[in-house]
Parts: C-alpha cells; structure tokens; sequence
C-alpha cells in the first residue's frame, strides 16, 4: 500500500493549470510542472 498524500490536491491542478495558461502545452514541461507545484517528478 502507498502513502497517503502529503499535498492539497486542489492546489496542486490549480498550479498546472496555471502553468499550462501562461506556457502553454508545448511550453510547458515536467521541470517546470515540478517548479510550479513543489512534487517531485514522481509525484506529478
């Protein structure tokens, strides 16, 4: 069994989404993604 999650998963689609407004989805990539929510790429 996994751990529980330890971030606001809300937050979270909010960040990416904001990501992917102001990038776009051929700007925007998993580093950045990484910078806007604070998970790690194993997270995302």
């Amino acid at each position: 069994m996994g751990r529980p999650r330890q971030f606001n998963e809300d937050r979270v689609l909010d960040a990416v989404m904001e990501t992917f407004w102001q990038r776009g989805f051929d700007g925007t990539s998993a580093q950045h993604l990484v910078d806007a929510t604070g998970l790690g790429r194993g997270s995302l």
